[in-house]
């Protein structure tokens, strides 16, 4: 079973979204069981089994563990399908601005549900990019607007 990064907390576990909370939970406990420190006699396989179950542990406590806090990592999971569009064309500034203020209404349910602060983190991050991007697509738009307007003026002063 491949250990993922800290985000993907279903992928830690070896499960997906749709999982039963009661998957999860045996998951939890053979994961615990298979990478408790004192299994292993060499300290730097002890140090990584520790880390290990410490994101477990944080994982299952403060996100898997309740339905409702489950429910919204589910949301900031979904959000998660935009990250790579970010600072594309793909992204125009009107769905940028929809995703950021759905980062921002998460980000308060995520703190009044005490999600790790890795967590909280990532969604202030997401918000801050997108506050930029639709700035600077914002600007890119007017600046556009502006030299149409300009090549449009020329064209009929020279018309005249």
């Amino acid at each position: 079973m491949a250990l993922v990064d800290d985000g993907d907390y279903y992928g830690l576990f070896g499960v997906t979204a749709e999982s039963p909370s009661s998957l999860i939970l045996t998951q939890r406990r053979e994961l615990t069981r298979m990478l408790h420190p004192d299994n292993f006699d060499d300290p730097a396989m002890q140090a990584s089994a520790t880390q290990v179950l410490s994101r477990i542990n944080l994982a299952y406590q403060n996100v898997l563990r309740n339905e409702a806090s489950r429910e919204i990592y589910n949301e900031l999971c979904e959000l998660r399908l935009y990250y790579p569009l970010f600072g594309t064309k793909r992204l125009p500034s009107i769905h940028a601005a929809a995703v950021r203020d759905s980062m921002q209404s998460l980000y308060s349910r995520m703190k009044s549900a005490n999600m790790p602060q890795t967590l909280l983190a990532e969604a202030l991050l997401v918000v801050d990019l997108l506050n930029k991007f639709i700035l600077a697509w914002n600007e890119h738009k007017r600046r556009r607007a502006k030299a149409k307007a300009k090549a449009k003026a020329g064209r009929a002063g020279r018309r005249r």
